[in-house]
C-alpha cells in the first residue's frame, strides 16, 4: 500500500523499540465488519507515514438473537449435541470464542467467563440468556449445557426443567448470567 505521502520504509532497516516510540496520531478510522470493530490509526514516525491496524475484540452481542437461534433449531428430543447447539446459538448472537469438545469444558476452560458471563448461585428466577453447565460424572462423561429462553431451558432440545438427568445420577449444576 502506497499513500503517496512519503517513501515506503526499507524492510531491512532496524525497527525502533516500540516501548519508547512517541506516537502522534493523525487520523482515526473505525470500520465495522461482521461484529468486529477494526481500528485503523495512522501516525508519523520519522519521515514516514505508517499505518497501524488494530483488530480489537470489541463486538456487539445480542442475547435475543442467540435465544431465537436456539429456539428455532431445537429438536423434540435430545440428539446428544447440547454444547454444540448452545455454542451455535451464542455465535449467532455475536459471541466470539472457540468451540469446546464437551459441555463441561465451557466451564473448566473459562469460556463463558471470557465472553462476559459470570457464575451465579441458583437464582429464584431465571433471565433470558442464562446458561447452565452440568458437571460430568461417570454416568455422564460430557456434562450438559443449556440456555434459558425466557420461558424454558433449551439445549439441543426443549427441556422440561434445568435438570436433565435422573436425580440419582444428577451431577452439580453451575449457573451463568451475562453481564454484571
Amino acid at each position: 500500500f502506497r499513500s503517496g505521502l512519503g517513501p515506503i520504509p526499507n524492510p531491512q532497516s532496524p525497527i525502533p523499540n516500540p516501548l519508547i516510540i512517541k506516537i502522534k496520531i493523525n487520523y482515526f478510522y473505525c470500520i465495522r465488519f461482521k461484529n468486529i470493530l477494526k481500528l485503523i490509526i495512522s501516525y508519523k514516525m520519522n519521515k514516514y507515514i505508517i499505518f497501524l491496524c488494530l483488530i480489537a475484540t470489541i463486538y456487539s452481542v445480542n442475547i435475543d438473537a442467540a435465544v431465537k437461534y436456539l429456539v428455532s433449531h431445537a429438536k423434540k428430543h435430545s440428539v446428544h449435541l447440547c454444547a454444540g447447539y448452545v455454542a451455535a446459538a451464542l455465535h449467532a448472537g455475536g459471541f466470539q470464542f472457540r468451540n469446546q469438545g464437551a459441555a463441561y469444558q465451557y466451564r473448566t476452560n473459562g469460556i463463558l467467563k471470557a465472553i462476559g458471563y459470570r457464575e451465579i448461585s441458583r437464582p429464584s428466577s431465571f433471565k433470558k440468556g442464562d446458561i447452565t453447565i452440568t458437571e460430568r460424572n461417570a454416568a455422564h462423561k460430557y456434562g450438559h449445557m443449556a440456555m434459558y429462553s425466557g420461558s424454558q431451558w433449551i439445549s439441543d432440545f426443549k427441556q422440561r426443567s434445568e435438570f436433565v438427568y435422573d436425580k440419582k445420577t444428577q451431577p452439580p449444576v453451575h449457573y451463568y448470567r451475562y453481564g454484571k
